[in-house]
């Protein structure tokens, strides 16, 4: 092979030449070789939309998009007790996590731990004592985010929503409410 034999085939190669973070990576150029190299390649983008999609759809994601939607109702209740009726701020923020905490018991429920078949009377005896925790933590903080030191209502709900619901009360959900039985527990007889 003469010199411009040994140039064409470096040209040939440094077309399917990878680079990653500088460095240069040859590639054999069959069809499973470069699916191969974009799956390592790739692993930025598409890797962290595969991670995003498995936590949308694991029960942590369900129940956090299931708690935004009740976040949302939760701020309208909030408002139109504070703003129309008037109400003390705890009083609305504590009626707006009745009314929304009703709603995501019943849609974690069904959607995100998917604990229909399950009886209804001990899974909710559990969350409205979880969700009576959370509030007497909730309430008094709005009101003192908002009343005290003069954050925006909405604001203040949103900061307690996030340090109380969104990491205590997911777990509380998880563990406690929508607990699953134990297998080993179901197998053996009452002693």
């Amino acid at each position: 092979m003469g010199v411009a034999g040994t140039e064409a085939a470096e040209a040939t190669a440094s077309q399917s030449d990878v680079s990653c973070r500088g460095l240069r990576v040859s590639m054999p150029e069959s069809g499973e070789a470069r699916r191969g190299a974009r799956g390592w390649i790739g692993l930025g983008r598409s890797s962290f939309r595969a991670v995003v999609q498995r936590v949308m759809h694991s029960w942590a994601g369900r129940s956090l998009q299931i708690g935004a939607v009740a976040t949302v109702v939760d701020i309208g209740v909030l408002l139109v007790c504070v703003r129309v009726l008037k109400l003390p701020t705890p009083v609305g923020a504590a009626a707006g996590v009745a009314i929304g905490s009703t709603l995501a018991f019943f849609l974690n429920r069904r959607f995100a731990f998917r604990a229909e078949g399950t009886p209804v009377a001990g899974q909710a005896v559990r969350f409205i004592i979880s969700t009576l925790i959370a509030m007497s933590i909730h309430a008094p903080l709005v009101g003192i985010l908002a009343d005290r030191l003069g954050v925006p209502v909405v604001v203040a709900k949103l900061i307690a929503d996030v340090l109380v619901f969104s990491i205590g009360q997911l777990l509380a959900l998880r563990f406690v409410v929508f607990r699953k039985p134990r297998e080993n527990q179901a197998e053996q007889p009452p002693g």
